[in-house]
């Protein structure tokens, strides 16, 4: 039994198993020396979330219009990092454009760096 488990995805791991390869990693045909379970493994340039990641500065705006949805983060005067799940539009090739709500809340200005990846 020991041995048939060995290199395959339990019943438990299965959605962390699709969750790695929907954003690019694949199974390599090795197993953990420890664990017995499968490896994936994927270049690092080639994992979604860093490949579609971005840096944009931030325009001040009274509303976003878009059903896209993105994680930002950025630092604010009280805290060296924040990230939130938020609607979001690019402007031009180099701006974002986030909620006033959010802007406001974390006292955000015209020209911050806002980093983020597409949810």
């Amino acid at each position: 039994e020991a041995r048939n488990a060995i290199g395959k995805v339990g019943p438990d791991t299965l959605p962390v198993k699709n969750m790695l390869e929907k954003i690019g990693f694949q199974y390599t045909n090795e197993v953990d020396p420890f664990d017995g379970g499968p490896h994936y493994r994927c270049k690092l340039n080639d994992i979604l979330p860093i490949k579609n990641s971005f840096e944009k500065e931030l325009i001040l705006s009274e509303n976003v219009e878009t059903d896209e949805e993105f994680i930002v983060s950025f630092k604010s005067e009280e805290h060296p990092f924040i990230a939130v799940k938020t609607p979001a539009k690019f402007h031009g090739e180099h701006g974002i454009i986030l909620p006033a709500r959010i802007t406001e809340e974390f006292n955000l200005n015209n020209g911050d760096i806002i980093q983020g990846i597409p949810f």
